[in-house]
């Protein structure tokens, strides 16, 4: 009860936080960026929460439910989410392509999407490791993790507004916050929980086409429930 309520209040105290940034820095960025701007970021971040869905599909809360039962394969089944991840990414991007073709954005929209996408897929990668510190009940490092990302992504984009750049520069503050969660988050893993491994087969690539296939039919909606499911029971079998 007492490792609860530690987890709560860390979680807790990093969602207020992160949450009065926010509240600070949505109207700096529409005052500043304009409507069409603004209209733009709106567009990338949407893009951006559907790729983190597709790029994670479930693994998150498989990766908390797997360690937290079984410790011991917190390594390899770690080596398993890492390549898995970058399966789903590569699947991924020509989507993207494709999605940002058919809808033929203008040169700016196209930038600033791609910009927020590669930030969504780093995202997804940090995700993985915060599974880990939910399976070994260690929640204080994904709260320090997401609060200086956020703190990073609001420091830099106000800065970036108030001087006085668009939202060509602005996107950017949210890469540099990404990469720096994703190389703490993987500092902390390595250093208090796992060592860092990659492992692939041609076995896993094949579950997980099949499941990103899962996930196109049933649409991003069914993601959560149907293709994780697929993922549950295919990764337990793969050697």
């Amino acid at each position: 009860m007492e490792i609860l309520q530690k987890n709560i209040s860390f979680i807790g105290t990093s969602k207020i936080f992160t949450t009065l940034l926010a509240f600070i820095l949505v109207p700096v960025a529409t005052h500043n960026l304009g409507s069409e701007q603004f209209g733009i970021y709106t567009l990338a971040t949407t893009i951006g929460f559907i790729i983190i869905l597709l790029s994670d599909m479930g693994i998150y809360t498989i990766t908390a439910r797997e360690i937290s039962r079984h410790p011991g394969i917190a390594s390899s089944f770690y080596a398993r989410v890492l390549s898995t991840k970058g399966i789903l990414a590569l699947l991924t991007i020509p989507l993207l392509i494709v999605f940002l073709l058919l809808m033929n954005y203008n040169a700016t929209s196209v930038y600033v999407i791609g910009v927020y996408a590669f930030s969504a897929v780093l995202t997804s990668f940090s995700r993985g490791a915060f599974g880990v510190f939910q399976g070994f009940q260690k929640m204080q490092y994904e709260a320090i993790c997401v609060s200086t990302e956020k703190i990073i992504s609001f420091s830099t984009g106000i800065a970036l507004l108030l001087l006085g750049f668009g939202v060509k520069f602005f996107i950017w503050s949210f890469v540099i916050s990404s990469i720096a969660q994703f190389l703490l988050a993987h500092f902390y893993m390595s250093r208090h929980f796992l060592k860092i491994r990659f492992r692939l087969s041609a076995k896993q690539c094949a579950c997980f086409i099949k499941c990103f296939n899962l996930c196109w039919r049933f649409g991003i909606p069914g993601n959560g429930l149907q293709s994780s499911r697929y993922f549950d029971a295919v990764q337990n079998g793969i050697p």
